[in-house]
């Protein structure tokens, strides 16, 4: 089980790693595109948008040209006209029918490939069901992850995912490699609108006389399903790898202590070697004041969700606000910083309540128990530090409430940073003095 410190890191990654793929998507090479909303948006046949679009509405309707990329984002989106640039689409069901030059990344509950949709390069499909017809193409290589997939169309090269049921009938011009489920019917959810109809398709492989297959054909399932000689490079069977359990022994746990030592001891050597006044002014105020730092950690781990949740409420509203202004250069922009303020305060806190805290908690209980002199030199921080690494690693691994004691630890870490920081400058500052009256 992670740490709760352990658990924040994680989740700042994650953060970090969405608001990533947050920039790629909302900032262009040149700065400049066309962004549109309502019910429903639809580019006419002989309309040419000379930028990259962005469309959020609830129906998209492409029936033009698009000389850029295409964000479309809404509850059904149809490409029917030619896309210059790359799609990134979602939506709850997506028909393309038309070309898209580059690569289309799609997800959604039913994606369609008609007769005569051509993709340039790759297709990347994240959803319940996708099905390309007869007649449609992928230039380079088909990933895909979903439940159910019925390729009936032609893939240039590679086949690659995991779904839990794949009905191969048209091309691959190189290899394919996945895995499936052991067969049966497939419980479907949900209902996609009448626009879409998700076909039939079972659980495990299967793959049809007509299906061919340029290379070799590797796919991962307990059970064994037929084959004939559609796939030239030979057929390979692969039994899904089953992971064990870590073994909880001596040796493990040696490991892992000693690992959290060492980061420990690292972070805590950086720290008061960088600000040695800061990390004693905040073990003093974990010694002084531990219940009110308990406390204010609690409510500034309030006040950091709400400070994320009202920073990404704000950026909407402007970019809103940008658009209707007709700024919408500016809406990139201010995406974009908005985007670092979310992922910047995320990683500051997960990194100050994994890291910052404990070293800081292991520094007080170090000096509590040996009592030293106050350290005037740098190698003076060590023997605490040492000792007191120690024994939160012993305290933070004792089954059952070693997770609520690095909570603990993380909280009145955190709320002592809170009274040092932000508390002071709430209070009220006492009135200035009245001047003293002139001598007659």
């Amino acid at each position: 089980m992670l740490s709760p410190g352990a658990r924040w890191l994680r989740l700042g990654l994650i953060a970090l790693r969405l608001g990533a793929l947050f920039l790629v998507v909302a900032v262009t090479p040149v700065g400049a595109f066309e962004g549109r909303s309502g019910e429903d948006v639809v580019i006419r046949n002989g309309e040419v948008v000379n930028d990259d679009l962005y469309v959020a509405a609830t129906t998209i309707t492409i029936d033009g040209t698009v000389n850029g990329d295409a964000l479309l984002i809404g509850r059904m989106v149809v490409v029917n006209g030619t896309i210059n640039g790359g799609l990134w689409a979602v939506a709850q069901s997506v028909i393309v029918n038309g070309t898209v030059r580059d690569s289309a990344r799609v997800g959604g509950q039913a994606v369609q490939l008609d007769t005569r949709a051509k993709v340039g390069r790759d297709l990347l499909f994240l959803g319940q069901s996708l099905e390309n017809r007869a007649g449609s193409s992928v230039g380079n290589d088909l990933l895909l992850g979903g439940s159910q997939a019925l390729l009936a169309g032609s893939v240039g090269r590679n086949l690659t995912g995991g779904m839990e049921g794949l009905d191969l009938r048209g091309s691959v011009g190189g290899n394919v490699d996945v895995a499936v489920g052991e067969g049966g019917e497939l419980s479907r959810s949900g209902t996609p609108p009448p626009e879409i109809g998700i076909p039939v398709v079972k659980s495990g492989l299967r793959v049809a006389d007509t299906a061919r297959i340029g290379g070799k054909l590797t796919y991962s399932s307990d059970r064994t399903f037929p084959m004939g000689n559609q796939a030239a490079g030979g057929v390979e069977r692969k039994t899904p790898e089953v992971r064990e359990e870590r073994r909880d022994d001596t040796t493990s746990r040696l490991l892992d202590a000693l690992r959290h030592l060492v980061a420990l001891v690292a972070i805590g050597l950086l720290l008061v070697w960088l600000a040695p006044g800061w990390v004693r002014r905040l073990a003093q105020t974990v010694a002084e004041r531990p219940g009110p730092s308990l406390g204010w950690g609690v409510i500034a781990c309030a006040a950091i969700v709400i400070a994320v949740i009202g920073l990404l409420i704000a950026v909407v509203l402007l970019a809103i606000v940008f658009d209707v202004l007709t700024l919408g250069n500016l809406v990139a922009l201010e995406i974009a910083l908005g985007a670092l303020g979310i992922v910047g305060l995320a990683v500051a806190f997960a990194l100050f309540t994994s890291f910052v805290a404990q070293a800081v908690v292991a520094v007080l209980a170090g000096r509590l128990i040996l009592r030293p002199r106050e350290p005037e030199r740098f190698l003076d921080w060590l023997p605490p530090l040492l000792l007191g690494a120690v024994l939160l690693g012993v305290a933070t691994a004792l089954p059952g409430i070693g997770g609520l004691v690095g909570l603990a630890i993380s909280l009145v870490g955190l709320g002592a940073l809170w009274l040092l920081v932000i508390a002071p400058l709430s209070e009220p500052r006492p009135p200035p003095l009245a001047p003293s009256p002139a001598s007659s």
